[in-house]
């Protein structure tokens, strides 16, 4: 794991709320201890003297410390000022494993999950029941699940289902996959039938000093030989040897001209395609419509490299990433070609696993009513890649049905319904999946009517005054105990931060940005061992909220016989779900707000609303104290997810008010990457910007 610091320096994260508007700041001290024969000397370093960040800064392909380290900045930004709302759970996903299922990490992996793929088994076939009602045999190890459908098409170029290529993913292989990679905080694309990672050819580099290029070259490996079912049409097996059965580079380029020139749903479109914008292939739309030919399109074999060119740069990764596949994997022309000559006026091929060629892992023995068998290609390259023997599909995509099979020892694996978590949660493997979606409890914090009408000067509401307060918020946060809140709902995941365990740092790099030390210490100071639950801190923080609120004459000295109330109103979409969520607030907040040296406490109104209503009626034109919502959070980019929290709406469905991001207060200590140390000041704004893209900064504030 790396740690937070380097050339000597802890990296550090702090803020400096309500600076002057100068070129420097509020400074910081560390203190060292150092003891010699029982003498103790403390001595101070000097104090970090900050600047407002200036000039032009981009961020969006800087190294990972520094992308990180402002990424948390950020976060622990939003969970200091609460401006982000209060991070309640995010919704997740539940999946069952046998208990012979050993998986390669208990980390949820984007991507991957939990790479059940690369898992192993700890007991054999012959002690559980296989599709047949028998148990299987020794020394075989099966994982057995379910698909909801199959057999639509066995050729990945026309296939558009997900069920199929569920199967497919299995008998096909592809120039790169996806593996976990060695710190298990992330994933790794690697070769596979390529040997080596793209070759640029006449390169250049571009302004974040990375190597782009028009054309590349991949080089395949030369042990990749196609594989053929036993039942595969017997006088083309007969002479097999007429044929070459080793997978090369030609074989990828014979197979994309064979789909372009049949406009293939693979090739053509579908998002992954050779004419989506991202990478066009040059000469290709020409040679389509008529006015090209082949030779001028970029698809070529030189020394047994597939050669693409492009008709935009692309770096390593992006080659990478679109060939990592199984959909644009060659097809056995040989074999095509021989059964649309076999007397049929079209040819067969994909219309059965008979009449396919296998270049992945596994290859399909056998399709019995409902169950479809694969055992080991005999024929790949890496044997020991992965640990099972076989797969066995069960094909029923009915809940209860599945369920019955797990239960009844038939399935190694199924996703149970969260109404049945409980069920198993005691005696099998079951992990949590986050779906990225987090639920948070959104605040109106504009405090008084003349702020609020700046915002939504048409809307006739008055805003509660001590929701404008900071340590309120944070007293709410310190006040949910949000194990019990996910347990009460027998779902989802407790949050006390901003993201979950699924959110990358970059989809290039692979690496899940709370798994790295500096995502990992976001909140660090905010009892993240009871997921922000803390009754001592909230009621301190109310308390002094309360001061506040009193000093500037917000609300009326009670008296024990009357006390005064500060009523929240809490809206949320009807369900059983945040009914139970929305009590739980309440009684939260109810028991723990009551202040008896100024005789006041807070009284929660919970409001059943419909959705979407509650977004378009209230949300939208900031009508409420309080309401429970959330919006997925995107796994692949980070920064866009920040975006929610911009107070100039930049994402279009902003959620809390009263707040102003655009204003210089993040202090950042940092190696930039010329390797020189900087102290700066930034604002939220900036800093989502400079991730995303070039912005130039003036103040330590975004000026274009």
């Amino acid at each position: 794991m790396k740690k937070i610091a380097f050339i000597g320096l802890l990296i550090t994260i702090s803020f400096c709320i309500g600076c002057d508007n100068n070129n420097s700041s509020a400074t910081s001290s560390t203190t060292y201890t150092t003891t010699v024969e029982e003498v103790t000397t403390t001595e101070a370093e000097p104090p970090v003297e900050f600047f407002y960040a200036e000039g032009l800064y981009n961020f969006k392909f800087a190294n990972d410390t520094i992308r990180e380290t402002f990424l948390a900045a950020a976060e622990d930004y939003l969970l200091d000022t609460m401006y982000s709302g209060i991070p309640l759970y995010a919704g997740a996903d539940y999946y069952i494993y046998n208990h012979r299922v050993d998986l390669p990490t208990d980390k949820y992996i984007s991507v991957l999950a939990y790479g059940d793929e690369f898992g192993s088994m700890t007991i054999d076939d012959s002690s559980v029941l296989m599709g047949d009602g028998h148990l299987g045999n020794t020394r075989e190890y099966t994982f057995r699940s379910t698909v909801s459908a199959f057999g639509q098409t066995y050729n990945q170029w026309i296939a558009d289902t997900s069920s199929d290529s569920i199967i497919m993913e299995l008998y096909l292989d592809s120039l790169y996959d996806f593996v976990i990679n060695d710190s298990e905080n992330g994933f790794n694309l690697v070769p596979s039938m390529a040997s080596n990672e793209p070759i640029p050819i006449e390169s250049s580099q571009s302004e974040f000093d990375i190597t782009v290029s028009y054309k590349w070259q991949i080089p395949i490996k030369d042990n990749l030989e196609w594989y053929f079912s036993p039942e595969t049409n017997s006088i083309f097996l007969n002479n097999i040897d007429s044929y070459d059965t080793t997978i090369s580079a030609t074989d990828f380029v014979d197979t994309y001209k064979l789909a372009i020139d049949g406009s293939w749903f693979r090739a053509v479109s579908g998002g992954n395609d050779f004419l989506s914008s991202a990478h066009i292939i040059e000469g290709l739309e020409d040679y389509m419509d008529g006015s090209g030919s082949w030779e001028d399109v970029g698809l070529k074999v030189v020394d047994n490299n597939i050669e693409f060119t492009f008709i935009t740069e692309l770096d390593s990764w992006d080659v990478m990433y679109l060939l990592s596949s199984i959909h644009l994997t060659p097809i056995n022309t040989d074999l095509y070609n021989f059964l649309k000559n076999d007397g049929d006026s079209e040819t067969n091929y994909g219309d059965s696993f008979t009449n396919i060629a296998y270049s992945g892992p596994y290859y399909i023995t056998s399709i019995n009513e409902d169950i479809l068998n694969l055992e080991e290609n005999p024929m790949y390259y890496d044997k020991d890649k992965y640990s099972y023997t076989g797969f066995e599909f069960h094909l029923t995509g009915d809940y209860s049905t599945i369920k019955d099979l797990f239960d009844n020892g038939y399935l190694d694996y199924f996703k149970v319904s969260i109404n049945d978590v409980s069920e198993y949660r005691d005696n099998y493997h079951v992990v949590e999946v986050p779906n990225g979606i987090i639920n948070r409890l959104n605040l109106n914090a504009t405090g008084s009517v003349a702020e609020f009408n700046k915002l939504f000067p048409d809307t006739n509401y008055t805003p509660e005054p001590i929701l404008a307060d900071q340590n309120f918020r944070l007293a709410m946060f310190y006040a949910i105990d949000r194990l019990a809140l996910t347990e009460a709902l027998g779902n989802g995941v407790p949050i006390d931060r901003l993201f979950t365990d699924t959110a990358l740092l970059s989809i290039e790099k692979g690496i899940n940005y709370r798994y790295t030390d500096i995502g990992m210490s976001v909140g660090s100071d905010m009892s993240p061992e009871t997921y922000g639950y803390n009754l001592e801190k909230a009621v301190e923080y109310f308390n002094l909220a309360l001061d506040t609120a009193m000093a500037l004459g917000l609300y009326e000295r009670g008296t024990v016989d009357n006390y005064t109330i500060i009523n929240l109103d809490l809206d949320f979409v009807l369900s059983d779900g945040h009914t139970i969520l929305a009590n739980f607030i309440k009684d939260a907040f109810e028991d723990n707000f009551i202040s008896n040296e100024y005789y006041i406490k807070v009284i929660v109104t919970i409001n059943e609303m419909d959705y979407p209503n509650i977004y378009w009626d209230n949300m939208k034109i900031g009508d409420f104290d309080m309401f429970v919502g959330g919006v997925a959070n995107s796994n692949f980019s980070i920064t866009n997810s920040l975006n929610l929290f911009c107070s100039d709406n930049r994402s279009a469905f902003l959620m809390n008010f009263g707040y102003d991001t655009s204003i210089a207060e993040i202090e950042v200590e940092y190696i930039d990457m010329s390797g020189d140390s900087k102290a700066e000041i930034w604002s939220f704004d900036a800093i989502i910007s400079a991730l995303a893209g070039e912005v130039i900064l003036e103040n330590g504030e975004e000026i274009s």
